[in-house]
């Protein structure tokens, strides 16, 4: 537990640096250029995201769940190889569909960029791809320093030193922003291919290479229905709205970000151990690790949602220009949906590590349809409220669904919702006590 309390720590530190550093990025983009620009802008990061999370195509996920056990096994060539096959099959692919998409994107829309813009999207998806595979390879390894370092913060603040510079020579527009951030994701990507290269030398080669693309295909399933539905908000209030909708609703999705820091490391680093303990049958440790994340999570986030309820609009105010205000309430149902997913997400990080993801993927497509859905019958009425409060019921429905799977199947008790999961955190605190007590 304490291995778990210091990563927690670690992860938990850079990703608040990092995020801090991006929303100063996005608050100097917003008082510099027009907001119609600032949504081009957040379209263009959205990608980045996903590109992060589904361009490795499931294999980092593979990586977290399979390394730990192959270390225990001291099967060093699983290891050369799962390094070796997944890395060249995510870097071919992920330059052959990015290279894709840019033509197709020319060719429907009729809209064609000099060739400088083409190269700089292709290098942020498979940057993005690359960073993600690594990041979940070095988590495997537990080199979570390494793993999070580049990816988490230092890609922001190479971004956010290119910005500076761009705005003191008044060279700040649209496309000299993109160019800094894409400088940002090669630097992260190079940095961490540096760390697995670190770890690759020192192990043999093995004498064929496969890559678990079954495994791989089934987490890339569960992962991609998830990011779609969550990131998928701003590109549907450019659908419903204009460009303007959309800076708005990543305005609030921003922000909404912030409190899932903690859910967002806890989950990180529980993984492992979840995989671990599920592995062992450890039903008890899975059940102390589940209380203990689920609260750790889940009061951030609401303390959050109290502060910005009281100061929201005097933060919006501050920082954004007039016209960011109307973002403050589709901000406060958001950050209402992301304090229902901290009390809860661990749940689903256990059924996933625990090779349960089909479960988590019929959810989450309940979940999607559940969005979609609410978000067309809303939007006649306000399109940012539509979108946010769709995103609350979906993160509801397969949150709690989820949580309640688990305790029917498996008697594992969420520590937030459910009164038995309550009365066993209360009884593990008393324990606690008395150890402590002399």
């Amino acid at each position: 537990m304490k291995a778990f309390l210091k990563d927690s720590v670690v992860v938990l530190s850079l990703r608040i640096a990092g995020i801090l550093v991006n929303l100063a990025i996005f608050v100097a983009i917003a008082n510099k250029l027009s907001i119609n620009d600032v949504g081009a802008f957040s379209l263009i990061s959205t990608v980045a995201i996903i590109a992060r999370y589904l361009g490795p195509l499931g294999f980092d996920q593979v990586a977290i769940k399979v390394i730990p056990r192959y270390i225990l096994d001291n099967d060093t060539a699983s290891i050369q190889n799962l390094h070796a096959s997944s890395l060249a099959f995510i870097i071919f692919s992920s330059a052959i569909i990015s290279t894709l998409c840019v033509f197709l994107y020319s060719y429907t829309t009729q809209q064609f960029f000099h060739s400088g813009m083409y190269f700089i999207f292709i290098g942020v998806v498979t940057s993005c791809a690359i960073s993600g595979l690594c990041a979940g390879i070095l988590r495997g390894h537990g080199r979570v320093f390494s793993a999070f370092l580049p990816d988490s913060f230092l890609s922001y603040l190479i971004t956010a030193v290119g910005c500076v510079y761009l705005d003191y020579t008044e060279e700040l527009t649209l496309e000299n922003s993109l160019v800094s951030a894409a400088l940002g994701y090669a630097c992260a990507a190079l940095l961490q291919l540096a760390s697995l290269a670190k770890i690759s030398l020192k192990l043999p080669f093995p004498r064929e290479y496969r890559a678990p693309f079954r495994d791989a295909f089934s987490m890339w399933t569960v992962q991609a229905a998830n990011l779609l539905q969550s990131r998928s908000a701003v590109y549907f209030a450019y659908l419903l709205g204009t460009a303007t909708t959309a800076a708005l609703m990543d305005t609030a999705a921003r922000v909404a970000l912030l409190p899932t820091l903690v859910t967002w490391a806890i989950g990180s680093i529980a993984a492992p151990q979840l995989v671990k303990y599920a592995a062992q049958n450890r039903r008890s440790e899975v059940q102390k690790l589940i209380l203990v994340s689920t609260w750790a999570s889940f009061i951030p986030s609401f303390l959050t949602l109290v502060v910005y309820f009281a100061f929201g609009r005097l933060a919006l105010s501050t920082f954004f220009p007039q016209e960011y205000l109307p973002s403050y309430w589709p901000t406060l149902i958001c950050l209402g949906a992301m304090t229902v997913n901290a009390s809860t997400s661990i749940c689903s990080t256990y059924l996933i590590y625990s090779g349960k993801q089909a479960v988590v993927f019929v959810f989450t497509v309940i979940s999607a349809a559940t969005f979609f859905i609410f978000s067309f019958i809303i939007s006649m009425y306000d399109v940012l409220i539509a979108i946010s409060l769709s995103t609350l019921l979906s993160i509801a429905v397969r949150d709690l669904g989820i949580m309640l799977y688990l305790a029917k199947t498996e008697k594992i008790y969420s520590g937030v919702w459910d009164p038995r999961g309550i009365s066993l955190l209360a009884t593990l605190l008393k324990e606690r006590n008395k150890q402590w007590l002399p």
